[in-house]
């Protein structure tokens, strides 16, 4: 596991007060996202298909702009995390 200082990251000096605040913010979108795939029955492989249909991901992997690489790269990446099919 990779292990980021935050303090590098932000460029200040981070007191536990504020490192709570952020662990607790992430805490809490985490769950906030889990309860809203709970209610509308969406879980990440299947949010993954339906927005690679809409955006047509495929037709991204033959393109030469590098935003279209990485929003590419990006989606199978996330597809793979998922383990989906």
């Amino acid at each position: 596991m990779i292990w980021i200082r935050l303090d590098k990251v932000l460029g200040t000096q981070v007191s536990s007060n504020n490192l709570d605040v952020i662990l607790i913010g992430l805490g809490m979108t985490i769950g906030f996202c889990i309860i809203l795939m709970h209610l509308t029955g969406m879980w990440p492989c299947q949010l993954l298909d339906a927005s690679g249909q809409i955006l047509q991901i495929d037709s991204y992997g033959y393109t030469d702009q590098p935003i279209n690489k990485i929003i590419y790269d990006m989606h199978y990446w996330l597809k793979d995390l998922f383990q989906c099919s």
